[in-house]
């Protein structure tokens, strides 16, 4: 007897030390009953919140009082309210399916998680599937099948981008909300950032400075990599050739790529591994050009360890590695580039801690090819420390987003001043976004800037959306933008004996800026299309660009002014529930000051694409047609080192991409296409290569 009741005490005890404050359960799909993981849980009106772990299980702390209401949302699901009336363990939660065919999560347009359609802010997402159906290797093939984005390739061996119309210099590229250090002509090399271990895109048109400051004069494209997930190894490998008249209909310039993600949980802590490695071999690039071996690898580690419910660790490190060895009539060069990164992130419920080291380093030697003299050696080396604070704040129907930055960056190179650069800045930013009515909505932010070198820039946007039922929304915003003179822009001391010129840097430059505005009509009709129409204009002032000092000398200085109008019409279609369809219709009205047509300024283009997945999606075909009106084109000048604008207009063409792709057991993936059908090429602008066919073969073990 008195075994029993010290039994029944130790279990009263245990019971006791456990429950006055916690809930602990697990969620499950209704259907399947499998787990769910990273299912959002909230406590209504209280700061208190939990993810579902890798099990499904999650736990909740610090409850002061019962009986209290669970909000629970997830991806795809139905977001339901559950009411807990005292503290309980191992709760059974079932979230049942929602098909969510036209909404997705959009992080970028106001720094916290929320549905798209709930946002002011006009914003495109591409997710996984666009990106496995779209055969594209990297970012820059990625977003050249777009609709309103524009990939320019140049004879300098650089992908341009451009939303809106505007350059790639005034789009702010991040890479998992951060930017990406090491720019070439002060762009992002899209084409170093390989799509094995990205996510989704996530793409915010208009101004955008107000939360991620300078070079976000025309939007933001951040790119989400793939995160902690379910245990799974995963491997792929792939050929390319190009098939072409050039090549009398043979196979040739042969490219490979392989890589492999390995996703991992040790005890409560998730490890992910993500390797990719590609080696390219190109013959005659074009006329001035021949880019004949190019190596490119990166490597991401990161390890996640959650020490409690509310609060977790991360460690995050990238690296990339690049070798060039391009030949041409006149010279022989080779670049290397090496990129690491090492971010280590706190979170908990309301805030986030972010420090993060980065180094890049560009070799760049060229000498003649009748002889072994070396012509010039050029090295630059950028040291970047970064830390962050965000906080996020969920009110009943507000969100608040605040945070501070401070960056620190030495920059180093012989083209500069005293060899040797160094800034740095601190940032505070703050956006609030609010839901006023069923109908009415806003989001109002604005973020300061100061640097070491010039004077502070304050960036303010202010958007709303108004529906006006459940299908027709209208979204406004207004914004302030900004872009800081360059390294190279304000100190570059270079003396280019090949070509008998100079370019001296001007430390005098204000940061360019701009004014703009944006207005959108969204229809959207339950689950078969949705319609939506976009009008920007956005003024340009400080434009820097370079001018002839004296005979032989050129230098920067702020003088352009610019205007970028566009009109652009974008339609989903699901025609059933295994075929969809896209359009999109683009307008673009870019002039400077003198009213003058802007180079690369495509008044027109068309883009449309065909999406067929089988049932138990088996086999899938795609297809992406994308039609180019004349224009005339801008490009990158190999001696002066600038872009420039281009002599003859660029005649309507048409590039045709085709992928289909056949599933086996749901375990190995065969997937074949074919891009630029059309084999359209142009020698001096782009795209150098013709009709290019690919083979792929993927496996996933779960």
């Amino acid at each position: 007897m008195k075994k029993i009741l010290l039994i029944l005490y130790t279990l009263i005890f245990a019971h006791s030390s456990i429950l006055p404050n916690s809930i602990t359960g697990y969620v499950r799909d209704a259907t399947s009953r499998e787990p769910l993981i990273g299912v959002n849980i909230y406590v209504a009106n209280a700061p208190i919140g939990t993810i579902t772990n890798n099990d499904g299980s999650f736990e909740l702390n610090d409850i002061t009082s019962f009986p209290i209401n669970l909000e629970i949302s997830h991806v795809g699901y139905k977001t339901i309210n559950v009411q807990i009336i005292e503290p309980t363990l191992n709760t059974m939660i079932f979230l049942s399916k929602e098909p969510i065919l036209f909404d997705e999560l959009i992080v970028t347009a106001s720094r916290f998680e929320q549905y798209q359609s709930n946002t002011p802010i006009i914003s495109e997402i591409i997710n996984s599937n666009d990106i496995d159906n779209s055969g594209s290797t990297d970012i820059a093939q990625l977003l050249k099948l777009k609709s309103g984005i524009f990939v320019e390739e140049s004879i300098g061996g650089q992908s341009v981008l451009k939303i809106l119309g505007m350059d790639s210099k005034y789009i702010q590229v991040l890479l998992d909300g951060n930017t990406i250090n090491g720019r070439f002509n002060n762009r992002v090399s899209l084409d170093q950032i390989h799509l094995n271990n990205v996510d989704r895109i996530e793409i915010v048109k208009g101004p955008s400075s107000s939360l991620y400051g300078s070079e976000a004069m025309a939007g933001v494209v951040n790119i989400i990599t793939k995160k902690h997930a379910a245990k799974s190894i995963s491997v792929f490998g792939r050929h390319d050739s190009n098939f072409n008249e050039d090549s009398n209909n043979k196979l040739q310039s042969s490219d490979g790529y392989f890589g492999f993600d390995i996703r991992q949980n040790f005890k409560k802590s998730n490890y992910k591994i993500n390797v990719n490695r590609s080696s390219l071999n190109k013959d005659m690039l074009n006329s001035q050009n021949s880019m004949n071996r190019t190596g490119k690898i990166s490597y991401n580690f990161g390890w996640k360890y959650p020490i409690s419910s509310i609060h977790s660790l991360e460690v995050d490190f990238t690296a990339y590695s690049q070798n060039d060895d391009r030949k041409s009539k006149l010279n022989q060069t080779g670049t290397q580039i090496e990129r690491n990164d090492i971010s280590l992130i706190y979170k908990n419920l309301n805030f986030e801690h972010l420090i993060r080291m980065s180094k890049y380093d560009r070799k760049y030697s060229q000498k003649r090819p009748w002889n072994n003299f070396i012509d010039s050696r050029d090295r630059t080396k950028e040291d970047l420390i970064e830390y962050e604070l965000e906080f996020n704040r969920k009110f009943s129907s507000s969100t608040l987003s605040s945070g501070i930055e401070i960056v620190y960056a030495n920059y180093t190179s012989n083209r500069i001043k005293l060899g040797e650069q160094l800034i740095n800045n601190i940032s505070f930013f703050s956006q609030l976004d609010a839901k006023h009515s069923s109908k009415i909505s806003s989001s109002s932010g604005i973020r300061f800037d100061r640097y070491s070198e010039y004077e502070a820039v304050i960036s303010p946007r202010i958007a709303s959306m108004y529906k006006f039922n459940n299908h027709l929304k209208l979204r406004l915003s207004w914004g302030l933008g900004f872009r800081a003179p360059s390294f190279i822009e304000r100190y570059i001391d270079w003396d280019h004996d090949q070509y008998g010129y100079m370019v001296m840097g001007n430390p005098d430059l204000k940061p360019e800026t701009s004014n703009g505005s944006t207005v959108s009509l969204q229809y959207d009709h339950s689950k078969n299309f949705t319609l939506s129409g976009i009008y920007y204009l956005t003024s340009f002032k400080n434009l820097i660009d370079s001018y002839s000092v004296s005979t032989g000398v050129l230098s920067y200085t702020n003088f352009s002014k610019a205007n970028y109008e566009g009109f652009e019409i974008n339609g989903k279609f699901n025609l059933s529930k295994n075929l969809s369809t896209s359009i999109g219709l683009n307008w673009l009205n870019n002039r400077d000051i003198y009213e003058n047509l802007l180079p690369n300024t495509i008044p027109f283009s068309v883009n449309s694409t065909i999406q067929l997945l089988s049932l138990k999606n088996l086999f899938s075909f795609f297809s992406n047609i994308k039609i180019i009106t004349p224009y005339t084109p801008q490009v990158y000048d190999l001696e002066k080192g600038v872009f420039i604008k281009g002599v003859e207009k660029i005649d309507t063409y048409v590039l045709i991409n085709l992928t289909g792709s056949l599933s086996l057991k749901s375990k190995i993936k065969f997937s074949a296409g074919i891009d630029n059908l059309a084999d359209y090429t142009n020698e001096k602008y782009g795209p150098f290569l013709g009709r290019k066919i690919y083979f792929k073969i993927s496996s996933k073990i779960n």
